[in-house]
């Protein structure tokens, strides 16, 4: 079963069993998302660095992790955060002294382990682009209730596609403009929070009972 809309504003819930994949698009393309996020402790993330891949692995408490860019640069919250090793917010690696960094034209895999507790990850994509050009990040949420949100870039040349994954829980989300390529491989997550602007936006259901819900939403201007 394959699903395809092209909308200029809509509010898609895609529901297996109790997951939920929110997303929204504006049709300016512009416009403000608050988003509340649950209290979380002051727990540590490590990293470390391995060619043009970056790996982030949480502890046993509740962990917020926010991925971003300046510069050209991969950015991480680790540091503002106060997280032991890392010297800058561009180091990506908190095993060794000083810089040790990743543009995002370089990088090619970023992994994520959230540990135990209920984590947060959210992708800060660049203005008018994504993570790319062919970035890959893989979530796993391991154990308590882990979410994901992502948000900014994008624009009236991408489109997105999702696919549900083997469990309520996993899929894989594929953003791009035919140059630019991010994709988005989850599991262990409830919920997934995507507010990335899209012009196009497919689903692709598997084998299983699949329930899809599609709505209207507002248009910010």
């Amino acid at each position: 079963m394959k699903h395809s809309k092209t909308p200029t504003a809509q509010n898609l819930g895609i529901r297996q069993t109790q997951t939920f994949l929110l997303r929204f698009f504006t049709a300016s393309l512009v416009g403000f998302v608050f988003l509340l996020l649950p209290q979380a402790a002051r727990a540590d993330y490590t990293a470390t660095v391995s060619g043009n891949s970056v790996t982030f692995t949480g502890d046993g408490a509740s962990d917020v992790l926010t991925l971003g860019e300046a510069g050209g640069m991969l950015t991480q919250s680790c540091y503002a955060k106060g997280n032991a090793g890392f010297n800058s917010a561009k180091d990506l690696d908190s095993t060794q002294p000083g810089d040790q960094t990743l543009s995002l034209a370089q990088v090619t895999t970023i992994i994520i382990n959230g540990g135990e507790g209920d984590d947060t990850v959210i992708i800060n994509n660049p203005a008018g682009s994504v993570f790319a050009p062919n970035a890959e990040i893989n979530y796993d949420g391991q154990g308590g209730n882990d979410a994901l949100y992502i948000q900014g870039g994008g624009g009236a040349d991408f489109g997105e596609t999702y696919t549900p994954g083997p469990t309520k829980d996993a899929g894989v989300i594929e953003t791009t403009n035919g140059i630019a390529c991010q994709v988005i491989k989850f599991s262990g997550l409830e919920p997934v929070t995507d507010t990335v602007p899209e012009a196009t936006f497919t689903v692709n259901g598997n084998s299983a009972n699949n329930s899809i819900n599609y709505s209207a939403s507002q248009i910010l201007a």
